[in-house]
């Protein structure tokens, strides 16, 4: 490593720096690396007792009144628990390490580097910018994952806060993480009513979930099994989303809609999309228009579950 760090100095720096990201990554960035120590170590306990206060206090009173404005400050809030975290470990990543964490001998390229980056004085300046720019992209890259998965489980929670607000109990009227008995099915989000696993038949009502990105709703045919109703609940055009609806492409909203599924979106988003493809015709507008015409809002989904409450209990 000594070797390598010389050499940033020099003509080949940049097959010195690659060399440097390529041993230094998984040991910063991986399941097993000093990020997620760091997380669990300084932050992954106080993170999740806040959500679960914020989701709990959420669900306390069982309302659908004004549900989407609400969801919206509630995705709002998870964000912000999120990413001060996020912020904290991406500007603050090295001191905190050296820090927090013992030195061991498995990451031990990884933590020669933040050394090197501490004591910078004996570093020429294009080495230690260069240091510094290698171990910035790697946390920078893991800190963009992070947030990918963080988006993921939130729209878990938030949907879950949805179904809740209708006075939906978890275990009675429905059920996470439903898996199908074909060895070849996903796993579906949500199932109304609550069911064992393997248990198709017996299913009113199918919900899947995409808030992470909207890539992921090229994923949830797989989880929307005929036979019952068929739900897509989105979170995109949410405040903290980053992507819109019209980010969903017409092919793809055309194999969600098949089967009649029905579309559940953020009301001001819903509205602003339909607005927008009204004021361009067009053949692709057309298709996509036709698809959200028949879209609801996240209130109008819970007042449709307060419905069938009784006939699942």
């Amino acid at each position: 490593m000594e070797q390598l760090v010389n050499s940033l100095a020099g003509g080949n720096w940049l097959e010195a720096a690659t060399k440097i990201e390529e041993i230094i990554k998984p040991q910063i960035q991986k399941p097993k690396g000093l990020i997620r120590d760091l997380r669990v170590k300084l932050f992954e306990d106080i993170r999740k007792r806040e959500i679960i206060n914020i989701e709990a206090s959420f669900c306390k009173n069982p309302s659908t009144n004004n549900l989407d404005d609400r969801i919206n400050t509630l995705a709002n809030e998870i964000y912000g628990i999120n990413q001060t975290i996020n912020q904290t470990i991406n500007l603050n990543f090295g001191s905190l390490a050296l820090e927090h964490l013992t030195p061991d001998e498995k990451r031990g390229e990884a933590w020669t580097i933040l050394r090197l980056l501490k004591n910078n004085a004996r570093n020429d300046p294009s080495t230690t910018q260069r240091l510094q720019a290698i171990v910035n992209k790697i946390v920078t890259i893991s800190i963009l994952q992070s947030r990918k998965a963080n988006a993921g489980a939130a729209g878990e929670i938030i949907t879950n806060c949805i179904i809740r607000s209708a006075g939906l109990e978890e275990g009675v009227h429905y059920k996470r993480q439903y898996q199908s008995d074909k060895k070849e099915g996903s796993i579906t989000d949500f199932v109304f009513p609550y069911i064992e696993d393997g248990q198709e038949q017996k299913i009113d009502t199918f919900l899947a979930v995409q808030f992470s990105t909207n890539d992921r709703a090229r994923m949830v045919e797989s989880e929307l099994k005929p036979g019952g109703n068929i739900i897509f609940l989105t979170g995109s055009g949410l405040e903290v989303a980053s992507k819109k609806l019209g980010a969903i492409s017409a092919d793809i909203q055309k194999k969600i809609s098949h089967n009649n599924c029905q579309w559940v979106c953020y009301k001001p988003e819903l509205e602003a999309e339909r607005a927008r493809l009204r004021a361009k015709p067009n053949d692709t507008n057309k298709t996509k228009l036709d698809n959200l015409n028949s879209a609801i809002t996240y209130e109008d989904f819970a007042n449709v579950l307060k419905k069938k409450k009784l006939g699942w209990e």
